[in-house]
């Protein structure tokens, strides 16, 4: 059965991409990441409000909260920074058709065309609003359930199984 999907990256569909990388092939540098900036961003808090405490406020312990806040911050925004980070190499609005037939899928984008063997992905996962065919941990490709032009999501689901030999990881949003 061939399948056609049409997609447009917005600031939405790039966000919940990241979210989507974020709990299935990045999930422990993620679930890392996040809690070290918290962690340390409390800490470097307690320590600066001991620092207030004994000695008064100055410039160290000013700065120290300071970069201990942002990093809390940061772990609390972790998902729109890296799609900050992504989206800055990926033009808005930008629209891609997929094409899956029995030998391979071609992406396209405007004129260009690039065709991936169903073993290329290493990772899918599926949300309730999405598909994702992870080629690496850092790239892959978005697949709204909304966007299919040819064929279904129902059927798509399995049939992506079966070509890559890979199973949908289930992921919430």
């Amino acid at each position: 059965m061939d399948f056609e999907v049409k997609t447009v990256l917005d600031a939405k569909t790039l966000v919940d991409y990241q979210k989507i990388a974020g709990r299935t092939v990045l999930k422990k540098k993620t679930v890392l990441t996040r809690g070290a900036l918290f962690l340390a961003g409390l800490l470097g808090l307690t320590i600066c409000a001991i620092g207030v405490a004994t000695s008064g406020a100055n410039a160290t312990v000013m700065l120290g909260t300071l970069l201990s806040g942002l990093c809390v911050a940061l772990g609390a925004v972790w998902y729109n920074y890296t799609t900050w980070r992504v989206s800055r190499k990926t033009p808005s609005g930008l629209e891609q058709t997929f094409f899956f037939s029995e030998e391979n899928l071609v992406a396209a984008a405007g004129e260009r065309r690039v065709v991936h063997g169903y073993r290329d992905f290493v990772s899918l996962a599926e949300s309730g609003e999405y598909f994702v065919l992870f080629l690496n941990v850092r790239s892959g490709y978005i697949l709204p359930k909304s966007g299919f032009l040819k064929g279904t999501p129902e059927r798509f689901g399995a049939f992506i199984e079966e070509k890559t030999g890979r199973t949908l990881a289930p992921a919430k949003l």
